[in-house]
């Protein structure tokens, strides 16, 4: 999950918010008051019929009812009535293998049989797990072509003398369960840094440039960034560039992951600038689609845009930051009463699924996108991850991503 953006972009986030109902509905904007206002009086006028009891008379003495005839048996053959299948287990053909599509998954826990079914069926172009990760060897071994991500939760203890050395120390430190656990094609460090000044920033990259470096001494890949959504601001960014020359200059294979949510839906926060950063073709924003900055700013014109960047966690997240609409909440389930009331979505299912598919239709014009991993799966085993749960979508997704080509 991701942390409050910074100060820095909480005025453009206010700005946001004035913009947001017209961007979820381009028609015209929905006047959430007027909608309630309309619907309460329409229900204080609205009349039903009363039942007029009738007086009671004594009933005539009958004789017994006669007894109906018992329904003949269907003839032999006929075939049984089928009975409804609950949207959640409606699965396509399995694909023959990786389709265009860049959606993935980000699972907590194997703890369904749909997140293997979805692997089974559409070969996701990437999936994660955090810490219950020996079960990517059982995602490679039904879709081959699938990129995995794995991390191990591990305290950020940024300081002391040495950044490089400690950068090594951690590879060494998590080696056994690297090579316990080769499921895995990279290997995340720390989760969503946040380095608090310019000394910081250069200890962090020192580090994580020396990380991947002693990744590719033991033949291992590292996944490199980690950010949260919101971060890191245009002028902090330049000081991670110098952990991608380290890892260029020593040979390591790596790629750059971070993460983008938004709330209350994923169209918060489109087409405003972060603060400092020069213009930028194409959509961008403070929350998705904020990698753009980095690669068209940053990696490019270094001749790096051709790291591979993997959207490691993407969802809903109220978490985002302060002075965004909708109510408060965390995951997406918090906010389908939201988007129902407000005139966006009659079933709130279609609606997250929509979402997720104008991303990836916007993601797939970048060519050093990898894909996406949806927040999350196998999320409903934890308090702390049930609004993100996404388990009862696997199916409908996946009827999405089985109609597309294979790549």
């Amino acid at each position: 999950m991701n942390s409050p953006v910074s100060l820095a972009s909480l005025l453009s986030l206010l700005v946001a918010g004035m913009i947001f109902l017209s961007a979820c509905a381009p028609s015209q904007p929905v006047d959430i008051n007027a909608l309630y206002a309309t619907v309460t009086a329409a229900l204080a006028k609205e009349t039903r019929p009363t039942h007029t009891p009738e007086p009671a008379t004594e009933a005539p003495a009958t004789s017994p009812p006669e007894q109906p005839a018992t329904e003949a048996p269907p003839p032999p053959g006929t075939p049984p009535t089928p009975t409804e299948i609950p949207r959640r287990d409606l699965w396509p053909a399995p694909n023959g293998g990786v389709t265009i599509s860049k959606i993935g998954l980000h699972a907590v826990r194997n703890a369904s049989p749909r997140i293997m079914q979805f692997v089974r069926t559409v070969h996701p172009v990437v999936f994660k797990a955090v810490d219950d990760v020996g079960w990517l060897s059982d995602v490679k071994r039904e879709s081959p072509g699938t990129m995995t991500i794995g991390r191990f939760e591990a305290p950020i203890e940024i300081g002391g003398d040495d950044p490089q050395g400690a950068g090594r120390d951690f590879v060494d430190r998590w080696l056994g369960q690297y090579r316990a656990n080769p499921g895995a094609d990279y290997w995340e460090g720390w989760n969503e840094v946040h380095p608090l000044d310019d000394g910081q920033w250069n200890w962090y990259a020192q580090w994580e440039g020396a990380r991947a470096c002693k990744m590719k001494e033991y033949g291992l890949r590292a996944a490199m960034g980690g950010f949260s959504t919101g971060t890191p601001e245009w002028d902090q960014m330049a000081k991670f560039m110098p952990a991608f020359e380290t890892a260029k200059a020593c040979g390591a294979d790596f790629i750059f992951t971070l993460h983008e949510y938004s709330a209350p839906t994923v169209y918060y926060g489109l087409d405003i600038g972060i603060p400092g950063a020069p213009d930028i073709p194409g959509r961008r924003g403070i929350l998705l689609f904020r990698y753009r900055y980095w690669y068209e700013g940053y990696l490019k014109p270094r001749g790096w845009g051709n790291v591979p960047l993997v959207i490691s966690e993407w969802g809903i997240d109220g978490s985002v930051a302060a002075g965004r609409p909708g109510p408060a909440g965390f995951g997406w389930h918090d906010f389908t009463d939201w988007w129902s009331s407000s005139g966006l979505a009659s079933d709130a299912e279609l609606y997250y699924i929509d979402q997720m598919k104008w991303y990836d239709s916007e993601v797939s014009k970048d060519p050093y996108v990898a894909g996406f991993a949806i927040y999350t799966a196998g999320g409903h085993t934890q308090d702390q991850f049930k609004s993100y749960d996404i388990e009862d979508v696997l199916a409908p997704l996946a009827q999405y991503v089985a109609t597309l080509p294979l790549r």
